[in-house]
C-alpha cells in the first residue's frame, strides 16, 4: 500500500562537485549511497531516472567506469553545474534543475482536495489523486456493468517530470479503476513558472470526450475478445512480482487450467507467436477487471503502477483475438473476497 501521507521532503541545492558517490552492490548498479553535506542517502531507481535524463546518458555508462568516476568527468566538463537534490527518509528521489520551480506538496494537498480529488497517495516523490472530469462522471453501461469517467493526476513533488493526467474508468459495483497509463491516453501539463496555478486550471477544466469514447470502446470490444494465451501470460509476469498468492490464485481460476487443456507444462515454451493464437477459456474484459481490480485493493504502489499500466498497453492496443467470439458471456462481479479490500485515500 502507498503512504497515506506525504513524508517530510529536502530540497537541497548544491554543486555536483561537492558530492560523493559509492556503489554498495556490485551486482546492482543502481544501489549505491549519496553523501550530500555530511548526510548519506540510498538513491532510488527515480533518482537514476531523472540523474540519467538531466544529462543524456544510460546506466550502461557504469558498464565502464566507476560512479564517482562519472560524476567527476561531468564536473570536469562543466565546473559550474549545479543540482537540486530531493530526498526523503534517508532515499535520494530525484535530482532537477534549480531553477524550476517545484510543486509545494502541502499546496497540491489543499488543491486536490478542493476539487474533490480521491483516492489521493504519495509514492516515491509522486502525489496520484482521482477526479471527476469538467462534463460530470456520466455513468454509462458496458455490457453488465455500470461505469464512470475519472481521471488521474499524478504531480511530482520532488522536481522531476511534469504532472500528467490519465483517462479512467470506475467500475462501480466494486469500485475498480482501470487507468489507461498508456502514452494514447495521456495529457502532460506543462508547469511553467507556477505550478499549482496550472494544474488548478486543468483539474477545473479538463475533459475528453473523444478520449473517453475510445477507452469505453475497447472495453466494449474486450467482452467479444478471448484472452489469448500471450496475454494471459504477460498479466501473470505482472501478477508474479507482486508476491501476492491469493492475486495468483484469482488469476488462475479465471484463466481456467492451461496447462491441462493443452497440454503442456510451462508456456514459456511456446513460441508467442503461437500463444496469441491460442484462447484461455477468460475474455480480455475479465483480465482487465482483474488487473484493475488488483490494483486498487491489494497491490501496493509499485505494483498497482505495473498493472495499470498493464492495462493502459493492452487497450492501446488491437487484441490478440479482437471480436473473434460472436457474443459477450457471464461475468463475475469481483474476483477477490471483498472482505479483503483496502481503500487507499489521504481524505
Amino acid at each position: 500500500m502507498p503512504n497515506e501521507e506525504i513524508p517530510k521532503l529536502e530540497y537541497r541545492v548544491l554543486p555536483l562537485e561537492r558530492v560523493q558517490v559509492k556503489s554498495i552492490d556490485p551486482k546492482d548498479r543502481t544501489r549505491c549511497r549519496i553523501r550530500l553535506q555530511n548526510r548519506s542517502y540510498e538513491t532510488s531507481h527515480r533518482f537514476w531516472t531523472s540523474f540519467f535524463s538531466r544529462f543524456g546518458f544510460s546506466d550502461s555508462m557504469f558498464k565502464y567506469f566507476g560512479h564517482q568516476e562519472v560524476f567527476d568527468r561531468i564536473c570536469k566538463l562543466q565546473p559550474s553545474t549545479e543540482l537540486r537534490f530531493c530526498a526523503s527518509e534517508g532515499s535520494m528521489l530525484a535530482v532537477s534543475n534549480p531553477g524550476r520551480p517545484v510543486a509545494n506538496p502541502n499546496k497540491l494537498l489543499e488543491l486536490v482536495k478542493k476539487f474533490g480529488g480521491s483516492d489521493i497517495s504519495y509514492h516515491d516523490g509522486v502525489v496520484t489523486s482521482s477526479h471527476t472530469p469538467d462534463s460530470g462522471k456520466r455513468d454509462c453501461k458496458i455490457g453488465p456493468d455500470s461505469f464512470y469517467n475519472r481521471f488521474v493526476l499524478e504531480t511530482p513533488v520532488d522536481g522531476y517530470g511534469n504532472p500528467s493526467t490519465y483517462l479512467a474508468l470506475w467500475r462501480e459495483i466494486c469500485s475498480n479503476g482501470a487507468v489507461a497509463m498508456t502514452p494514447t491516453f495521456r495529457s502532460e501539463i506543462v508547469s511553467g513558472n507556477d505550478p499549482i496555478y496550472n494544474i488548478a486550471r486543468t483539474l477545473d477544466t479538463f475533459d475528453s470526450d473523444d478520449g473517453f469514447a475510445a477507452l469505453r470502446q475497447r472495453f466494449q470490444t474486450a467482452q467479444i475478445s478471448p484472452a489469448s494465451l500471450w496475454e494471459c501470460l504477460r498479466l501473470f509476469r505482472v501478477l508474479r512480482t507482486t508476491g501476492d498468492s491469493e492475486s495468483v490464485k484469482s488469476y488462475e481460476k479465471v484463466v481456467g487450467d492451461i496447462y491441462n487443456v493443452y497440454g503442456v507444462a510451462n508456456l514459456d515454451g511456446i513460441s508467442s507467436k503461437k500463444l496469441r493464437l491460442l484462447p484461455a477459456k477468460c475474455k480480455m474484459y475479465d483480465l482487465l477487471n482483474l488487473a484493475s481490480e488488483i490494483a486498487t485493493h491489494r497491490a501496493k504502489a509499485q505494483n498497482a503502477l505495473k498493472l495499470q499500466s498493464w492495462i493502459g498497453t493492452t487497450v492501446s492496443d488491437e487484441y490478440d483475438l479482437e471480436g473473434t467470439s460472436p457474443k459477450a458471456g457471464d461475468f463475475e462481479e469481483t474476483f477477490l473476497p471483498q472482505k479483503k479490500y483496502q481503500k487507499r485515500n489521504m481524505n
